[in-house]
């Protein structure tokens, strides 16, 4: 397939020599508009020319006979528009064109010999064109905001945004967009796809120095854009110019400058946290000319050093690893970034770009919380169990190719390629079996005792290195295409791509087992857990895969302006996704996965300062390869449990673990015939009205609908002579609610339960038990509230309040009380018992969210730098206990209906003043995030059991209603066993996180 790629990518650009290409719109923006004369009658003849220091030379087009013209593939900045006409004079206007937006400039030319008008320099506040939902950040908005390093944080400002319990590796950002999860976003850099290639978040990081321009589409975008239920994050690094400009700057903070992280009675925070840090953040980006209006280059490098020591939250249970004691985790970045423009000849330009954004991390790297998503805690000294090596990120690049047709078509084409890592590489003597000690006091076969959360002892070996989420690489390779024509009041579109998605998956156990001692019964075993050779093989295996996922896609997609001041957008898109296996097997293909769109934008006064618009469509999801790992990866976990500290053979005396446990297989996951793909339906209704020219206001409407999930439920029957039709495996995937063998339950299945209640048969086995899968349902409701002001480059403000609901019984690709970042295969629903009580208020679900964004010069040249928030707390459940191997997941209350936590809110200031030396400017910066150092809580432990209550069954035939029945108010006191009094974690609803501490940064910027 790498031949083929390459052969593919190396005939686009023989292409793009060969036809004269444009750029793509998610790299540019436009400008169009209409001449008149003095009595407004349209001016057919007029020469439009746009210069601008952020485009090479210049560009003309001539109005047609309605008076009207068109320039597209304009790199986003400041430009000047001239139009002229023999006997009429010029006139001259400025506007901004901002990222992937038209930029309007009507002009009206009279019989005076010239004529200068000049408008705000500033992006029209009202897009008289779009239903495109969302905002432009340029660099010089980003450079003023108190912001973090990573170019993503910008986003939050957006109205809708929020983040959630998803995996970010330390340096993503967990963005939300109207109740999406943080993994159904997309995440484009120069045109090229940086999401996350096998779980679907944030894929490089980035900071403000690379950038010129962050765009956030929110929803409501045309048949062009696709694979996202969420936001499309659309990035331009910066290019170079004809003059020479550049940056060298310094950042520094440290664990000194950090107050103190609150820590009582109310929190539950296990695990490790940092403990001491010096953080260096210093670099340089320069651009300009290698030819003057020919060839520009720019080049950026970032080195950030972040010295670091890590400790326990709490001693740990044998006490010989204190909370005091300082464990290295010392990370190294090393981010760059460099872009070349070529004006190749009259209308094409050739551009290429790179950009990579390695991180390195020594020491007790595994168990560093800013850079893993589940660190392990130390609970021994010895090195052997913990030191290792983390390498994470890689390098992008594209090559596109621009031309132009005149001023009446644009042809794009671009190869591009992405690559990400997440490689930990245990280092040390840590090649040994890893043995934990995981027993608890009491404990009787009739009332077991409750085990610890994490290990009392840890000896021999590092243990577990899991590929899907430990040890992974993965590369994204695209090709893409379209063409715009603009005729007459038309400016139609369609294109492309084709893209292949690879990860390597490297799972491995030190000593190829894990080995834990239990004695919860009052029994003392040893539960031996690995990767299983095969259902008939239980013997230990390392495990690494290569499986890929093949992408196409299609659309069509028209901006016909049928009246002065009515402009209607329509589209379709089509893609496919072929999910395969590491052997290259194709398992699943989704097809016909066609999303119409159509949006309508009325301006009543036909001058630009007011829109009316709504907008329906479809978006379908495209999965990661987290899904082929897990599922078509050859990949089988087994626990075994006997006496034997070494042996896994299982030993069927053991009490309440007489069988084996497997998940997983080695063979392809069996499937329901004509699987769908997922997607979500979106309708928006809105207003937007300039009060002046720079200031606007907006009301719109917003309801999003998921319609149709991709998941796995895990209750088959593995035993091939008992159940051929599951292949041997515990997991299979399904269309929740559809009709299909697998989503109706008619199948071989097991319960899941503990001990002598486990029970294997055919579906359902009982009313409570098994069967058929509900739809799988997710509702977004909101209206939002948003006023903007900008002027000049003095003041930028954006306040917001949106007021929402969030209904369902799924979170989407992100489980948000797990913690589990697992698209296509969440734990929600492998079990149907798990949906019982499920349908209630979201994780995500916040009523009332405000936010303000502004920054401004004072005249005396300091600028001041503010972001602050309100919001609802998220709701609140009371989860009880299942088996042993999913703990709490069944819902005693209907979800969410256990009341909210309090109110969330906290601010962020930055402070600049520049200082002028001569051509150069020395910038002094001070940040401080969370001013106001609340560290309000904002999740709790929901889980009321954590091990087996009295009614829990103790045979097959024991399914107490009890057990899946929902509890009432009344049940907190009344002496009727049920499990609504049968708490058994003390830790329920205890702090697990809190918002930051209140945080101190200083900067130092020098610009020519």
């Amino acid at each position: 397939m790498k031949s083929a790629y390459r052969f593919s990518l190396a005939l686009a650009v023989c292409l793009l020599f060969l036809l004269p290409v444009p750029a793509v719109s998610q790299t540019t923006g436009r400008i169009e508009g209409m001449v008149v004369d003095q009595n407004g009658a349209p001016l057919p003849g007029v020469t439009v020319e746009v210069t601008s220091p952020n485009l090479q030379g210049s560009r003309t087009a001539v109005t047609g006979n309605d008076g009207r013209y068109h320039l597209a593939s304009l790199t986003p900045g400041t430009y000047k528009v001239t139009a002229s006409l023999a006997g009429l004079g010029t006139v001259e206007k400025t506007t901004t064109v901002a990222l992937d937006a038209t930029a309007t400039a009507n002009v009206q030319l009279s019989l005076t010999a010239k004529e200068v008008v000049t408008v705000t320099g500033e992006a029209p506040l009202v897009d008289t064109t779009s239903t495109t939902g969302g905002t432009n950040y340029t660099s010089q908005v980003i450079g003023k905001l108190p912001l973090g390093r990573n170019y993503a944080e910008i986003i939050r400002s957006n109205p809708g945004v929020n983040t959630d319990q998803g995996d970010t590796q330390g340096r993503a950002v967990a963005l939300t967009v109207y109740g999406a999860t943080s993994v159904e976003n997309q995440f484009i850099i120069d045109g090229v796809n940086t999401t996350n290639v096998i779980r679907g978040f944030q894929g490089k990081a980035i900071n403000g120095e690379f950038i010129q321009e962050v765009e956030i589409k929110t929803g409501g975008y045309q048949a062009e854009y696709g694979r996202a239920l969420g936001g499309v994050i659309n990035v331009i690094t910066k290019s170079g110019g004809n003059e020479f400009h550049g940056d060298g700057f310094v950042y520094y903070d440290s664990f000194g400058m950090r107050a103190d992280q609150v820590i009582n009675e109310q929190d539950y925070f296990q695990g490790m946290r940092v403990n001491g840090y010096n953080r260096t953040d210093f670099g340089v980006d320069i651009g300009g000319r290698i030819i003057r209006d020919k060839l520009w280059f720019f080049g950026a490098y970032d080195r950030v050093s972040k010295p670091t020591d890590i400790s326990r939250y709490n001693d740990s249970p044998n006490g010989q690893v204190t909370r005091d004691l300082k464990f290295p985790a010392d990370s190294t970045d090393n981010l760059y970034s460099g872009k070349l423009t070529w004006n190749v000849a009259t209308g094409t330009t050739l551009v290429g770009t790179i950009f990579a954004d390695p991180t390195k991390v020594e020491g007790a790297a595994a168990s560093d919380p800013t850079h893993s998503y589940y660190p392990v805690p130390i609970v021994n000294t010895d090195p052997s169990t913990w030191q290792s090596t983390l390498e994470i990120g890689g390098a992008d690049y594209g090559l596109r190719v621009n031309q132009l047709f005149g001023s009446r078509g644009l042809l794009t084409i671009q190869g591009s390629h992405h690559k990400d890592r997440y490689h930990t590489i245990p280092s040390g003597a840590g090649a040994g079996i890893r043995q934990e000690d995981w027993t608890c006091a009491g404990g009787t076969p009739d009332n077991p005792c409750t085990q610890p959360n994490e290990p009392n002892t840890a000896t021999g070996g590092f243990g577990y290195v899991t590929g899907f989420i430990r040890n992974n690489d993965s590369t994204r390779n695209q090709v893409r295409g379209d063409l715009s024509l603009y005729l007459g009041n038309h400016e139609m579109k369609v294109g492309g791509d084709y893209q292949v998605g690879k990860t390597n998956a490297i799972t491995t156990i030190s000593g190829l087992q894990q080995v834990s001692k239990f004695n919860e019964y009052g029994q003392t075993y040893y539960a031996h857990s690995f990767w299983a050779a095969g259902p008939g093989d239980l013997t230990p295996v390392n495990n690494t895969v290569s499986p890929k996922t093949y992408n196409e896609s299609a659309f069509f997609q028209d901006s016909w302006k049928v009246l002065p001041g009515l402009t209607l957008n329509a589209g379709v898109r089509w893609d496919r996704e072929d999910l395969r296996s590491y052997t290259g097997e194709s398992v699943i293909t989704l097809t016909n996965e066609w999303q119409p769109r159509i949006g309508i934008v009325w301006d009543p006064r036909r001058d630009g300062s007011m829109k009316v618009y709504a907008f329906a469509g479809r978006f379908y999801y495209a999965l990661p390869t987290d899904l082929n790992v897990r599922s078509y990866g050859q990949q089988l976990f087994a626990t075994t449990y006997n006496f034997d500290p070494t042996s896994v053979v299982q030993d069927p005396s053991v009490i309440g673990h007489g069988t084996a446990h497997t998940q997983g297989g080695i063979f392809a996951e069996p499937h329901d015939e004509g699987l769908k793909g997922i997607y979500q339906d979106e309708l928006t209704v809105g207003i937007e009205k300039l009060i002046d020219p720079t200031f606007s206001v907006g009301i719109k409407g917003e309801y999003r609908r998921f319609g149709r999930a991709v998941e796995d439920r895990c209750d088959a029957d593995y035993d091939i002579d008992r159940a051929p039709e599951n292949a041997g495996n515990t997991c299979v995937i399904t269309n929740p609610g559809g009709s299909g063998t697998y989503a109706t339950g008619n199948f071989h299945g097991c319960n899941g339960l503990d001990g002598d209640a486990y029970e294997c048969g055919i579906f359902p086995i009982n009313t409570l038990l098994g069967g058929p899968l509900p739809d799988a349902k997710r509702l977004y409701r909101g209206i939002e509230l948003l006023a903007r002001k900008t002027f000049t480059d003095k003041l930028w403000v954006q306040a917001s309040y949106v007021y929402s609901s969030l209904r369902g019984n799924y979170d989407g690709e992100v489980k948000q009380d797990y913690q589990q970042t697992d698209p296509g295969i969440t734990a929600d629903f492998d079990y149907a018992s798990f949906l019982k009580n499920k349908y209630g208020r979201l994780y995500l679900d916040r009523p009332h969210n405000f936010r303000l964004d502004a920054s401004y010069v004072t005249p005396f040249r300091l600028s001041v730098g503010l972001q602050t928030f309100v919001q609802s707390g998220p709701p609140l459940s009371v989860v009880g206990y299942f088996n042993q191997f999913y703990i709490a997941q069944t819902q005693l209350v209907r979800l969410g209906s256990a009341g909210r936590l309090k109110t969330q809110w906290e601010a962020n200031l930055s402070l600049g003043y520049p200082v002028q030396l001569g051509p150069v400017t020395v910038t002094g910066l001070f940040y401080v995030f969370n001013i106001f150092n609340n560290q309000i809580i904002t999740n709790v432990d929901n889980n009321w059991q954590i091990s087996q209550g009295a009614n829990y069954p103790k045979s097959p035939d024991q399914y107490n209603q009890l057990f899946f029945a929902p509890c009432t108010a009344a049940q907190a006191s009344d002496p009727v066993g049920n499990r609504c009094n049968e708490q058994k974690n003390d830790n329920y609803g205890k702090a697990t996180s809190r918002q930051d501490p209140r945080l101190f940064r200083a900067a130092i910027k020098v610009t020519f």
